[in-house]
């Protein structure tokens, strides 16, 4: 997420304006790297986020976030501890630095004269939220760095602040024709990297944005530039920082992802701009948009690392179970063997390894038969017969374990195909709890069983009638839950899928065919040959359609159907 320093500059100035003198209320986390003030602001929003996360770092204002019970670190405990009843009364950009520091009086409610601070750094990974008291002693920090990770500069409790290295940069306000004319110190030197050597915060779009109102192109040498380029860098800069404590904001969707800036950008033609109420405002809408996608492909990058890991467990014992089931094909075998040395006891000399014995079931053929010498013949005969009842047995549950394991193949696989397809959080949490209670994923905390909210059915019309869907398996198991006898139900043949019912509501004609191929549509969409240019769907009455005990969610077994081929169509709820 793009929060770069003319960002910071933005946000610095909304909050001056806007919150300097005002009270705090209450402080609280919602994350590890996320701390919140609320100010008590006559208008919303009355928030302050603070975020040192490596990826979405920021501040704003904001509205409506409520704490995480589940979250408690000692930056919390601290900042409340010493910012209770606390009046924020002032607020500064370190230079052009991507550091902020926020001054706060009656620190530990010990009155106007006691002070705190709270130094945020936007730094990538380096980010970090740090208290100080009044003498610059830090008294927490939500990453402690120790002298092993960095010599120069130690962030523990207890320890004074030494802000970040500033490299003695120069500011953009203060960066004159003649102060940048003097800096070029190595002419064959490109602008753009010349540019980012010399100024503070110099992020990629600050200084394509300059450069690009200033006409010079970043990838011309340093030593072409003259007294005109100089001078209009300089007025280029100085336009930015006007425009940006003007209070302007906007949100720009590009092909390469969304961001918010203060400033109407030039450099970046193919972007949409929108123009936004506020800075914080915009800020507030991409980190919400961001970090949703990221928690997406989080939790999807998850779910589908357990989900593979069960379809590879599972492969196994098909594997095993199928050996197992082979194996057990032999059973009659063995306890021939048993019976030949039986019948011809007072034949086998003790301690033989190995005898050659009449069929007892065809004289004619001889049977060759491995002997443990230690044992006498009785006990060889005893040994066999143990084997013959373990295989008798395994042949009789292999079939039944063996189809188990298939159908929990089928229900995985219908998984992985859910997880991928899921376009909203509410869907993955779903899939995640349906996971959980299958076992597939491990729950934190205390094991306890996951509760499950009801599942919720989409549904939509066509010709008159009612065509609902489910597209998970404990969706499947409620679709099933409310059907009525004569509705009718759909699913694709063969193929890992929701399942779709025709409400019918006791109406005597049939369902007209346009109904039918429209829900058909509907239950290929949901399944993994949505991509097919026809698809088999079988439909039955829902009297005919029954679960199955023992078996995964959503898994059912169903007579007396009728297939239609049809191309997957997806109906909007």
């Amino acid at each position: 997420m793009l929060f770069d320093s003319l960002m910071l500059r933005s946000i610095v100035h909304q909050v001056q304006r806007t919150a300097s003198g005002s009270r705090v209320m209450r402080v609280f986390q919602t994350s590890r790297v996320q701390l919140v003030i609320e100010l008590s602001l006559a208008v919303p929003p009355g928030q302050l986020v603070l975020s040192c996360c490596p990826q979405f770092g920021r501040i704003h204002l904001d509205e409506g976030l409520e704490p995480d019970p589940t979250v408690n670190y000692p930056i919390g405990a601290v900042a409340r501890r010493w910012l209770r009843s606390a009046v924020l009364v002032d607020i500064s950009q370190r230079q052009f630095d991507r550091a902020v520091r926020i001054e706060f009086a009656n620190a530990r409610a010990l009155g106007p004269q006691s002070r705190c601070f709270l130094i945020l750094e936007v730094m990538g990974r380096y980010a970090n939220l740090i208290i100080l008291d009044e003498e610059g002693i830090i008294l927490e920090a939500v990453r402690h760095v120790g002298a092993d990770i960095n010599r120069y500069r130690q962030i523990e409790p207890g320890l004074e602040y030494v802000p970040p290295p500033g490299f003695d940069k120069l500011h953009p306000g203060e960066a004159t024709a003649e102060i940048l004319a003097g800096t070029v110190a190595d002419g064959d030197t490109v602008v753009g990297e010349w540019f980012r050597a010399v100024l503070q915060g110099a992020s990629d779009l600050f200084r394509d944005e300059a450069l690009t109102r200033a006409g010079i192109a970043s990838a011309q040498r340093s030593g072409a530039l003259d007294a005109a380029d100089f001078s209009s860098l300089s007025s280029a800069l100085t336009e930015m920082l006007s425009e940006t404590d003007s209070g302007t904001a906007y949100t720009y969707t590009c092909p390469d992802g969304d961001f918010a800036y203060p400033i109407r950008l030039q450099s970046h033609p193919d972007c949409r701009a929108e123009r936004s109420q506020d800075i914080s405002a915009a800020v507030a809408a991409i980190a919400s948009s961001a970090m949703t996608h990221t928690q997406l492909h989080d939790i999807r990058r998850r779910l589908n690392q357990a989900a593979t890991r069960a379809m590879t467990i599972v492969e196994k014992r098909i594997t095993e179970r199928r050996k197992g089931k082979n194996k057990s094909e032999n059973a009659d075998d063995v306890r021939k063997l048993g019976e030949a040395i039986l019948a011809s006891l007072h034949e086998i000399p003790r301690g033989a390894t190995e005898v050659t014995l009449p069929d007892p079931y065809a004289l004619d053929t001889m049977l060759s038969i491995a002997l443990d010498p230690v044992l006498s013949p009785q006990a060889n005969a005893r040994k066999y017969f143990a084997r013959y009842k373990k295989l008798a047995s395994l042949r009789e549950q292999m079939p039944r374990l063996l189809r188990a394991a298939r159908r929990e193949r089928y229900y995985i696989e219908g998984l992985l195909d859910q997880i991928e397809q899921a376009s909203s959080m509410a869907e993955l949490h779903a899939v995640q709890d349906e996971m959980a209670q299958q076992g597939y994923v491990k729950q934190k905390g205390p094991k306890r069983r996951v509760a499950m909210a009801k599942p919720q059915l989409k549904s939509a019309t066509a010709g008159g009638y009612t065509i609902i869907w489910g597209k998970s398996g404990m969706q499947n198991d409620e679709l099933l839950r409310a059907a009525r006898p004569d509705d009718i139900w759909l699913h694709t043949r063969k193929t890992p899928g929701g399942h779709v019912m025709i409400r019918v509501n006791n109406k005597s004609e049939h369902v007209p065919e346009e109904v039918l191929l429209a829900a058909a549509g509907q239950a290929a969409w949901l399944s993994k040959r949505r991509n097919d240019s026809s698809v088999p769907v079988d439909y039955t009455q829902a009297r005919y359609v029954r679960r199955l005990k023992g078996t995964p969610p959503g898994y059912v077994h169903y007579t007396k159907q009728k297939t239609v081929f049809v191309q997957p169509a997806h109906l909007a709820p």
